[in-house]
């Protein structure tokens, strides 16, 4: 019987299915328990402080001070090779950066008028060319609809490809072509959004700047009147999932709202009082309840919430955007076990970081959901089966994946190739996958495997779905690099140009992605 994976994932591509499924796969059900926080660090005047020490540090979640297990400095982020020269010109590239941060720039098209969208792209376009020829991070440019998102622009230094993508690109007026998102569909658009950029860079170790130039959603209070039960839990699975996978990727999310927004509702007029040039003046901003979905979200504080910044009402965007940039650059970071001794086992875990020199302000995430709160944001299956909704978390992963054109890196697909049977052979390295022991004395691993063929013209022109279910005798070491090899059937049609491989590890939610040319 075809599993309803299947089905899923042909409604969702609405292309010709081909191959069959194995075994449905069981639910994903782990989290680190290491906790790594990014921190800025600056002075009155907003200048970065870049000499402190470990033991200038204190770190408290939920008023309980944790043990500092790692500390890097500043100068440990930095980018190697001469400065002036590309080190970076794709994704491919990152492996030889380290830890050093990396920039994802997000032109947001969700917003219903057109000349938003317009005056974004211009202080984009407008912050590139003040720029040098070889940009200090390296940079992606996306856009987001409410339909999909793109990829502009992969990774690169090189300032020219970034403005000739930005400026070639023609944006879409969404009062035309009717894809303008409302209020609900704009929460889960963009916290999907968010989910599945963080999920991409989960293979790429240093700290991830999203700089989001846009309105995202409106200031929603989950527990007002007048939502429904299953709106309700839809958003709290959405939120949860998006800033759980978010911490594990090191990203924070930075909103510069190019207009006033009070009148548009990205935040409670409540804290829209005060001076708000002080650049870390929103960094307290949080929801009104224990957890963010307890009370008051907006989007403005859901960049708090992930260690960045919230502008609006300003006219030099293109200035910010380069505040912003120059700030997420230079950061400490911190790791710890998350240990406590109150006995509170609370869903949200908040997180304060203090320094024991005066007169400094601080900017980190404020906090994170607890392993358990994420894992039991869906039911836990009853069964060897894993229930509908897993099912429909798992095809989102997979179609998300393939659809767009940003290299999903946490599984390392090392290469494909056409087997002489008819399909593909796919090289997984092992080491990135989760390997289970069993009884036996075996260790084995569930992932499922998606491929879709595009045209030249990037129609999607087939497709095809396996899970397979590995087993080893000895789990391979991270240092070792042992393959996986994984045959895929898949009757390319004539028309493709393309194929998009993804892999999915079902036991952690991991992506791997790869390309390969039709010739």
């Amino acid at each position: 019987m075809k599993s309803f994976v299947v089905a899923l994932l042909c409604s969702a591509l609405a292309i010709p299915m081909y191959g069959q499924t194995g075994d449905v796969p069981t639910a994903l059900q782990v989290y680190s328990k290491l906790v790594s926080l990014d921190v800025v660090v600056t002075d009155k005047n907003g200048s970065i402080v870049t000499d402190l020490r470990k033991e200038d540090f204190e770190v408290l979640e939920n008023k309980q001070t944790q043990v500092i297990k790692n500390f890097e400095t500043i100068q440990s982020h930095k980018l190697p090779g001469d400065a002036g020269k590309i080190v970076v010109r794709s994704s491919t590239d990152l492996a030889s950066i380290g830890t050093a941060p990396v920039t994802i720039l997000v032109l947001d098209e969700m917003i219903p008028k057109f000349s938003d969208v317009a005056y974004s792209r211009q202080c984009i376009e407008q912050y590139l060319k003040l720029q040098s020829d070889v940009l200090a991070q390296p940079t992606m440019l996306l856009v987001v609809r409410s339909d999909k998102f793109m990829v502009l622009r992969d990774y690169t230094q090189d300032r020219k490809s970034l403005l000739d993508a930005i400026q070639s690109y023609k944006p879409v007026n969404p009062q035309v072509s009717g894809m303008g998102a409302g209020s609900g569909r704009r929460i889960i658009m963009t916290l999907g959004a968010l989910e599945q950029i963080a999920k991409s860079q989960l293979g790429v170790p240093g700290r991830k700047n999203i700089i989001w130039i846009g309105k995202g959603f409106p200031a929603v209070d989950p527990t007002g009147d007048g939502i429904s039960e299953q709106a309700l839990e839809s958003f709290k699975d959405s939120l949860q999932m998006a800033t759980d996978v978010m911490l594990r990727a090191r990203v924070a999310l930075s909103v510069i709202a190019p207009e006033g927004l009070v009148g548009g509702g990205m935040v409670p007029t409540s804290i829209l009082s005060g001076d708000d040039t002080d650049p870390t003046a929103l960094a307290g901003v949080t929801t009104s309840g224990d957890a963010p979905d307890q009370g008051v979200l907006s989007f403005g504080s859901l960049a708090a919430l992930t260690g960045g910044r919230f502008i609006y009402n300003r006219n030099d965007i293109d200035q910010q955007i380069e505040s912003s940039l120059r700030e997420g650059a230079s950061y400490y970071t911190l790791s710890y076990v998350p240990h406590s001794s109150d006995g509170n086992d609370a869903d949200y875990r908040h997180i304060r970081v203090l320094l024991k020199r005066p007169g400094l302000y601080v900017q980190t995430r404020q906090g994170y959901y607890a392993p358990n709160a994420v894992a039991s944001a869906k039911p836990a299956p009853t069964e060897t089966q894993i229930t509908e909704a897993e099912q429909k978390t798992q095809v989102a992963d997979l179609a998300n994946a393939a659809t767009n054109r940003m290299r999903y890196s946490a599984i390392h697909i090392e290469s494909t190739e056409k087997a002489e049977a008819g399909g593909y052979r796919v090289y997984v390295r092992a080491a990135d996958l989760s390997w289970t022991f069993q009884d036996n004395g075996t260790f084995t691993d569930d992932a499922s495997l998606f491929a879709v063929s595009f045209s030249a013209q990037g129609k999607a022109t087939g497709q095809s779905y396996v899970f397979i279910r590995k087993t080893l005798v000895k789990p391979p070491l991270a240092t070792e690099n042992a393959e996986v090899v994984y045959d895929l059937p898949f009757l390319v049609s004539s028309k493709a140009a393309r194929v998009r491989f993804v892999i999915r590890d079902e036991r952690t939610g991991k992506l791997g992605t790869a390309d390969q040319l039709v010739r």
